[in-house]
């Protein structure tokens, strides 16, 4: 099955290669046995790497506002202690102190200069954002055309979000910036780009 995705990957047929990968994906929940589980997930691996290869798309421009018009916000501890929100900010700069866990959501055109945090950065629903962060876990869900700029010890979990652009954040070693995990389907248009160690 995975001669045949390639095979369709080389003429051009990237939706027949599409479904085949997305079959094969498939047999990966069914299979009883944790070692052909195992061979299988990585199949899925070098085939999406060989789709991805040959599939090229252009990198998403994210449209951005002139910066003079932004105003600043700082941040809202919400009643949490540690845990940093911040919902329904349009066209801002805003400063997040660094903290235990932050969320983000509903915000449009703003950027978060870099903060960090011990446990997750959950982004929910923000377009045409620039973000910096350090953190152990970075969630996106619905989110769309947004910069990110990350250190992260475990990577990026993406779902429902497309136009991503994933740069590494200073020089620490083990920033697992490149180990992105789209859950939902990575074959619709790559949903997001890795731009690579400019060291």
């Amino acid at each position: 099955m995975d001669e045949d995705a390639i095979r369709k990957i080389k003429e051009g047929d990237f939706e027949g290669a599409r479904q085949t990968i997305l079959n094969i994906e498939g047999c990966i929940r069914e299979e009883p046995s944790l070692y052909n589980r195992k061979v299988l997930l990585e199949k899925v691996t070098r085939l999406k790497d060989i789709y991805n290869t040959y599939n090229v798309v252009e990198t998403p421009i994210i449209p951005f506002k002139n910066h003079t018009l932004f105003k600043k916000q700082k941040n809202e501890t919400d009643g949490i202690k540690n845990k940093r929100y911040v919902k329904d900010v349009n066209n801002s700069i805003v400063t997040i102190e660094d903290c235990t866990e932050v969320v983000i959501e509903n915000c449009h055109n703003t950027v978060f200069p870099h903060f960090s945090c011990e446990k997750s950065v959950v982004l929910n629903n923000i377009k045409d954002c620039r973000v910096s962060c350090s953190g152990h876990q970075i969630r996106m869900n619905g989110c769309q055309n947004v910069e990110l700029e990350v250190y992260t010890l475990t990577g990026v979990f993406l779902q429902s979000s497309k136009g991503i652009v994933v740069k590494k954040y200073g020089t620490k070693e083990n920033n697992k910036f490149e180990d992105v995990y789209d859950f939902s389907s990575p074959f619709e248009s790559r949903n997001y780009t890795i731009f690579p160690n400019q060291e």
